[in-house]
């Protein structure tokens, strides 16, 4: 426990400069102490668990942006991809994991759990509508992976959950947790209970601007990933008010960016390049302060692209794919693709 407290010490300085990259943040969202307290408070089936406990039955660690979501491909383990449907957006699941829970004795069952930062909860599209989707595939995906198609064992399938961590919603929305999930209704005759619909949940996760929330989670999310508290506060803020003793707070720490990139990006649209660069933008990308801040983003993010990309392609490469598929996928020619799986 300890040592996962230390990594996610570790993790909010290591983001000082980087964390307005959505990759960093993500890194933020995947420490499994962070994912127990979502857990703690989203899955009912770890519901009055200790956090420390609910750390012990994550399975392994976290997969950050490295599970595709291709239909007919989901149920390939281990292939980071992206979706290659023509004409449909590119899909990753931000940080995938399983947990076990135990019931007594041997006897445990596995849930699938998909973690989502959201920088908007209107992003032209409802934002409801994409976690239904992303549920689906959750489930489907268990199919002659998880359970026998053929053999039609389908009270096999684990119960999935996709937990979505929202910026940017109208003041109305914010300071909330709304779950989304499948339910009964009779349309005629005496109700019965119904065993085995009840496999898939999507939970919203509003952050007020202010910060200010009487949840407990809601008030860990936004010290995490707010711009407006430097590395030393949030660690302070997160052994005062949460319990977790980090290391290293002696330390002198220069002002976070934490936060999501589109999210300090558009309030630094909305207050000012200035404001902006108060804010942490002139702390994370160095570089783009000396060029301009917008070059140095762009900069940056394609530097991220190009280096996931990379990783891609080795562990598409080393899973058996040829050139011309992963280049499909990638929007990537064969000859880039080669010359990378050349340099390993």
């Amino acid at each position: 426990m300890k040592k996962i407290i230390n990594t996610l010490s570790d993790t909010i300085e290591v983001t000082e400069k980087k964390s307005q990259y959505d990759q960093y943040a993500k890194r933020l969202l995947s420490n499994k102490f962070v994912l127990a307290n979502i857990l703690a408070e989203c899955a009912d089936e770890f519901r009055g668990m200790p956090v420390e406990e609910i750390v012990t039955c994550i399975d392994g660690d976290p997969e950050v942006s490295s599970v595709m979501v291709n239909p007919g491909l989901t149920n390939v383990l281990g292939i980071s991809m992206e979706d290659g449907i023509p004409n449909e957006g590119r899909v990753f699941y931000d940080v995938s994991f399983k947990a076990t829970v135990p019931i007594s004795g041997k006897v445990s069952f596995v849930l699938y759990f998909d973690a989502e930062l959201a920088n908007n909860f209107y992003p032209g599209y409802p934002l409801a509508s994409r976690i239904v989707f992303f549920l689906c595939r959750m489930i489907s995906s268990q199919g002659d992976r998880d359970f026998s198609l053929a053999k039609q064992e389908y009270g096999k399938i684990s119960k999935a959950y996709s937990i979505w961590i929202v910026f940017n919603a109208p003041k109305y929305a914010q300071d909330t947790i709304t779950r989304i999930s499948l339910g009964t209704k009779m349309q005629y005759g005496s109700p019965y209970h119904l065993e085995g619909y009840d496999l898939m949940e999507g939970i919203m996760i509003c952050i007020p601007e202010s910060g200010e929330s009487r949840n407990k989670l809601i008030s860990l999310l936004y010290t995490l990933f707010t711009n407006k508290l430097d590395s030393k506060k949030k660690k302070r803020r997160l052994e005062k008010e949460f319990g977790i003793r980090l290391t290293k707070e002696e330390e002198e720490v220069k002002e976070s960016t934490n936060g999501l990139a589109s999210y300090v990006w558009e309030k630094a649209q909305r207050e000012g390049f200035s404001s902006g660069e108060k804010q942490g933008l002139q702390q994370g990308i160095q570089q783009g302060i000396e060029q301009g801040i917008e070059q140095g983003l762009q900069q940056g993010i394609r530097l991220g692209v190009s280096q996931k990309n990379h990783e891609i392609i080795m562990r598409m490469h080393q899973k058996g794919l040829d050139d011309e598929t992963i280049a499909m996928y990638l929007d990537l020619s064969a000859e880039e693709v080669r010359s990378i799986i050349q340099k390993g």
